[in-house]
């Protein structure tokens, strides 16, 4: 969406994303997160320059694809021309973003949100089973978010599907690995209220 221009299927779990217009600058911030329902899977990235991202997915260890797919959020100062040594304008699509960040865990088999920013955006949690949980929000966003999820505590925590507008589905695995009730895990919901503009 937005700066990506194509994607390259290099081999098992190998990809290639192109950017246009690349970034500024190839110092990205990439994170990556898989959308599974499954334990043992994980997605790294690295920048090859300001407009190719390597992404590489893993299963137990080895190479493998991830049919559901996977999250990646980059970030960079794009702002500043060092040549200039001022601000200038670049025509791009841009969305105007909302960020829910949340901090979640189970007690005593109960959800609790343990802090959050922009907590009026949730309704409510519910909770599907161990180690599975669904965050409702209030306000729909345009368009499907993309979710990043990490553990405070040792194990793993997964999208377990594709996000929809409305509401976020998570699994959490322990470390052993098997569905487990994390005491905290950390959440960063971005989606956007906006279509697609141009300046």
């Amino acid at each position: 969406k937005g700066h990506v221009a194509s994607t390259s299927y290099v081999a098992a779990g190998n990809y290639t994303i192109n950017l246009s217009p690349a970034f500024s600058t190839s110092k990205l911030t990439v994170i990556c997160s898989p959308i599974s329902a499954t334990s043992n899977r994980q997605a790294y990235a690295s920048v090859t320059s300001a407009g190719v991202i390597s992404v590489k997915t893993y299963a137990s260890g080895s190479l493998a694809d991830i049919n559901s797919g996977f999250y990646m959020v980059v970030a960079a100062d794009n702002s500043r021309s060092p040549a200039w040594g001022k601000y200038r304008p670049y025509i791009s699509n841009f969305r105007e973003p909302r960020i829910i960040a949340l901090q979640l865990g189970w007690s005593g088999g109960v959800v609790i949100a343990n802090n959050a920013l922009n907590y009026d955006d949730v309704t409510s949690y519910t909770d599907n089973g161990i180690g599975d949980v669904t965050i409702n929000l209030k306000e729909k966003f345009r368009s499907e978010p993309v979710v990043i999820a990490t553990p405070n505590v040792a194990g793993a925590v997964y999208p377990s599907t594709d996000a929809t507008s409305s509401a976020i589905r998570l699994v959490a695995f322990s470390s052993v690995p098997a569905a487990s009730d994390l005491t905290s895990f950390s959440v960063l919901i971005l989606g956007s209220d906006t279509p697609d503009n141009s300046y």
